[in-house]
């Protein structure tokens, strides 16, 4: 993503917002423990056993298509560095593990933020348009766990349908990082109702009103 390139560059080739993120602490954990110049027989044992726990951490990342595959791959191959009991070989795996996490971290912020301004755009073409009642809430395909996205896409907290809410009580997106879920314009017509006068009036809050009285020359 060019977005993530600009706010980070690990080659610091640019003035890169994102800075080199630190290992997670059961990793670095693990990188102290490993760099012991002391190590005896029972602190091997206990090492393989840090090795093992963090192994488990490891494996939670990466699944049902979450956006750190590359991110496991390296801390996957910094552990195996451990093992290896290279002093080169962890080096550059530390190297790798940092620089991506560094990459996630500022891939994360581009989607979000990249969401966030879509946002603020469809918000600034619709919510003036009198023939725009409500808003609905489009779950993206690529959604790996279950969270409040789909609560907002199955819920019909005012009574015209799953995932749809007047345009002044619609949850703000994204709704978490990495959200990639929008939302679809409702017009008075799929609802039954001539204009959206009738949704406004059940649901009427005061950043409405000023464009409501607008519209409507109240």
């Amino acid at each position: 993503m060019k977005l993530a390139w600009a706010l980070y560059d690990g080659n610091n080739t640019t003035d890169n917002v994102v800075r080199k993120q630190m290992l997670p602490k059961y990793l670095q954990d693990v990188v102290n423990f490993s760099r012991r110049s002391d190590l005896g027989e029972n602190d091997v044992i206990a090492l393989q056993k840090l090795v093992r726990k963090a192994g488990r951490m490891v494996d939670r990342l990466a699944q049902n298509g979450a956006p750190d595959k590359a991110l496991k791959t390296s801390y996957k191959e910094l552990l195996d560095a451990v093992e290896s009991c290279s002093d080169k070989a962890l080096k550059r795996a530390i190297q790798t593990a940092v620089e991506e996490k560094s990459r996630y971290v500022a891939e994360r912020i581009a989607r979000t933020e990249s969401a966030r301004a879509w946002y603020q755009g469809f918000l600034k073409d619709t919510m003036d348009a009198p023939d725009v009642v409500a808003y609905r809430w489009v779950e993206s395909t690529r959604h790996p766990t279950e969270d409040i996205c789909d609560e907002y896409a199955t819920v019909d907290a005012y009574g015209l349908g799953p995932g749809i809410f007047p345009k002044d009580k619609a949850p703000e997106l994204p709704a978490h990082p990495h959200c990639l879920c929008h939302y679809e314009k409702v017009y008075a017509s799929e609802l039954g109702i001539s204009d959206w006068r009738q949704i406004v009036e059940d649901n009427l809050s005061e950043d409405l009103q000023p464009m409501y009285n607008r519209t409507y020359n109240r």
